[in-house]
């Protein structure tokens, strides 16, 4: 038996005792399983957490299972942390092996993240059940589960959208995303997320898609229109083109600020990168390079290296780039855009 419990990571200084309840019962009624390290003073299994109820329930009665079990489970994740619920999920599929059958109900990311592929069903408000067999689904579940339990998930070309969607969409939702329902993933960019979003549409799935005008894609990404809220950046390739193009001329030396304020504090870098574009000694300031080759020049070199030397490719950094543009004020040729992407998804939930 401890040998049983140690494998779930539950108390293994286990005894067996006699704990009279109150109200009586009979003797074999009074024997229990206790843990301690004194017999004197162990506890019995039963007066412990709700958690470790459940993984010791589960763990004494795959020691009974018979060759071809049926487990049935309502929410296993009840009372555990996400570790030990991604364990019980593990063992229940153990468990169920090549001959058994297990039945799950649960809300919980880190069980779903544990489920073999083709195994899991989704009861939407409708009642209807949709089978998330295929493989997009499936890669979905293992990467960001979160995604099919959310009324309304949200695809993003990659984490420099996640983290400035977190930050720009909820002014113009008029609140969080997560009281709307709305979870933002990473889509893992182009042509990844096609194949993702479009089983989305073939399970009946609602979803929608914030994505890069790349040219390379045009055909497909207007497909994905007639399954979900597709945003393609208009008259801009990204996120970073639409700054730079965008963005008050003013305001354009405050870019390589603010990428040194998302990653490692050194402005200078950035500022020589731009620099370096122009084949200008050092120390020359965006300012300098806007005077002598025009904004347009420095814009241009602006977005190219944001975009090849990552200056806002993650999450955290998204996150800066879109607190600051509110902080100066969203430009209009983004905010005309973005607006509209915003109010289907508020129509959506």
């Amino acid at each position: 038996m401890a040998a049983l419990f140690e494998r779930a990571n539950l108390p293994t200084d286990l005894h067996l005792g006699i704990v009279p309840p109150a109200g009586g019962t009979t003797l074999p009624g009074m024997v229990t399983l206790l843990h301690g390290a004194d017999p004197a003073e162990a506890i019995p299994i039963a007066l412990s957490g709700t958690g470790t109820r459940h993984l010791a329930l589960l763990e004494l009665s795959s020691a009974l299972a018979l060759e071809q079990p049926v487990i049935v489970v309502d929410e296993p994740e009840r009372g555990l942390e996400p570790y030990r619920q991604r364990l019980a999920a593990e063992r229940i599929v153990e468990l169920s092996g090549e001959r058994g059958h297990a039945f799950l109900t649960t809300h919980a990311p880190a069980v779903l993240s544990r489920m073999p592929a083709g195994s899991v069903w989704r009861m939407g408000p409708s009642t209807e059940i949709v089978a998330l067999d295929s493989p997009d689904l499936h890669k979905v579940l293992a990467t960001d589960p979160e995604a099919l339990l959310c009324p309304l998930p949200v695809f993003c070309e990659g984490p420099t959208e996640i983290g400035l969607l977190s930050v720009v969409l909820p002014p113009l939702l008029g609140g969080s995303l997560d009281r709307l329902g709305i979870h933002l993933i990473d889509g893992r960019g182009q042509p990844q997320v096609f194949g993702r979003v479009e089983a989305f549409a073939a399970a009946g799935l609602r979803c929608a898609a914030f994505l890069d005008n790349e040219a390379a894609f045009p055909e497909k990404r207007a497909r994905l229109s007639a399954g979900c809220h597709l945003f393609v950046w208009e008259d801009a390739c990204n996120i970073e083109e639409a700054v730079a193009q965008w963005l008050p001329e003013e305001r354009l030396v405050d870019v390589p600020a603010w990428a040194a304020e998302a990653r490692d504090g050194r402005e200078r870098s950035y500022v020589d990168q731009v620099r370096g574009r122009f084949s200008q000694p050092a120390g020359r300031t965006i300012g300098e390079l806007i005077d002598e080759f025009g904004a347009r020049a420095v814009r241009q070199a602006l977005a190219a290296c944001m975009s090849n030397n990552t200056w806002f490719k993650t999450v955290d950094a998204g996150r800066l780039l879109g607190q600051r543009l509110l902080d100066v004020g969203l430009p209009e040729a983004i905010r005309r855009q973005v607006e509209p992407f915003a109010a289907a998804l508020r129509g959506t939930t």
